[in-house]
């Protein structure tokens, strides 16, 4: 593209891009200089082109806002960024102090889960097994009965053997499947006022139920040490737990 500009009333070329550019940085052309080329209708001040094809300056972004959540304590709401979260509950800056001494005090506090303790739920373990073990003890005792009654039979003894094992999981995965997600725990558990929950405090679904269910049987299978680690975790986790996203808790 060529350029022209007006010096003196006289008419200066035409010049190359790069020989305009060179003469507007040495200030041959200024801003009020008129200058011409093949895709402007007229002359014009060389400012106003440098207007013209200034870039308009964005719209600055505004600044998100915090979320405002309620304290779980005063029930007043704050901004997110104000609060601090202990659990699944957020505390505002007022309700901090007293909120953690309560907790320092073994006290109730609103919204804090109370863990499930190991005791309890061996106790609880021990009734569903017992409740369990009723059903296969049926099952058990019929194989009893084949045995007597066919000694010879090996073959009809071991299908027995194979039925009595498939129900007693099928048993025990309904058993699961059925009390978790409509009362929150099993008969052992209720008996010892405890419940599984999410770990975010909502219920668990069926299909959790049973994946906990196969995870609480990976427990046992490493010598029980998946339900030794209630004693050592701080949310009275077991290997179950932990795998399934769930917890113990106190109702």
């Amino acid at each position: 593209m060529d350029w022209y500009y007006q010096e003196d009333g006289v008419q200066v070329g035409p010049l190359t891009d790069d020989e305009f550019d060179s003469r507007v940085k040495v200030g041959r052309v200024s801003p009020d200089t008129l200058v011409w080329n093949e895709s402007m209708r007229g002359w014009q001040p060389h400012g106003s082109l440098q207007q013209q094809s200034a870039p308009v300056p964005a719209k600055a972004p505004e600044i998100p806002r915090a979320p405002v959540l309620s304290c779980s304590q005063c029930l007043r709401q704050f901004p997110q960024t104000d609060m601090i979260q202990y659990q699944n509950s957020w505390v505002c800056a007022s309700c901090k102090p007293l909120f953690f001494q309560r907790i320092k005090e073994g006290g109730a506090v609103a919204g804090i889960f109370e863990y499930g303790q190991f005791w309890p739920r061996v106790a609880a373990k021990l009734i569903d097994g017992l409740i369990l073990g009723l059903v296969y003890g049926v099952f058990f005792a019929l194989n009893i009965f084949l045995a007597i009654a066919f000694p010879e039979n090996e073959a009809l003894l071991g299908i027995a053997t194979a039925f009595a094992y498939l129900v007693y999981f099928a048993v025990a995965i309904g058993f699961n499947a059925y009390f978790l997600p409509k009362y929150g725990a099993t008969p052992g558990k209720m008996a010892l006022g405890l419940k599984v929950i999410n770990a975010d405090g909502g219920p668990v679904g069926a299909q959790k139920a049973i994946g906990r269910y196969f995870a609480e049987l990976l427990s046992g299978m490493i010598c029980y040490v998946g339900y030794l680690m209630v004693l050592f975790d701080e949310e009275r986790r077991a290997l179950h737990d932990r795998l399934c996203g769930t917890l113990v808790v106190k109702k």
